[in-house]
């Protein structure tokens, strides 16, 4: 923004890293961007920009550098679909990234409190008591969320599924 008329703007861009999706240069507003990285990649852009002032002659006023980071979203490893009996205590199931920038952290949840397990928690699944109270098997869907931390920036990835069917 100007705090005097007649001062127009220009702007160049740059990546540092395989960022993707930002303009390479413009004049007046930069425009929204939808920014991106690779799976675990990180990097950011720097914006230029140049404010010159034209009133008979051109005054080009000084630069100023804004730089935006570009985080990956959080990812999770697949985990393998569970059966068990009812009564058997199941083992609990550590989740894990093939990401390497960053911290991440998992949410989960279920949806069938019946087996045995709560209904949601953050990090690892519990170990439990697995319960079928009926004669039919009993399943339950388990959607895990990864939340990649990086430059005080949180990334939620797309969740991944798998069951636990208890007999």
């Amino acid at each position: 923004t100007a705090t005097v008329t007649g001062t127009t703007f220009s702007w160049t861009a740059t990546a540092n890293g395989p960022v993707t999706g930002f303009t390479p240069s413009g004049t007046s507003q930069i425009p929204a961007e939808t920014l991106s990285v690779p799976a675990g990649a990180t990097g950011y852009v720097t914006y230029l920009i140049i404010p010159s002032f034209t009133g008979g002659t051109s005054c080009p006023g000084a630069p100023t550098e804004y730089r935006i980071y570009v985080n990956p979203q959080g990812q999770v490893n697949p985990a393998s679909n569970q059966v068990t009996c009812n009564g058997a205590s199941q083992p609990g199931i550590s989740f894990s990234t093939p990401g390497t920038v960053g911290t991440t952290t998992f949410t989960w949840s279920n949806n069938n409190i019946s087996i045995g397990l709560a209904a949601s928690g953050n990090g690892s699944l519990p170990s439990f008591t697995a319960a079928n109270a009926g004669t039919a098997p009993v399943v339950a869907t388990i959607t895990v969320t990864p939340h990649l931390s990086n430059n005080n920036v949180v990334c939620v990835g797309t969740p991944e599924t798998f069951t636990i069917t208890v007999n």
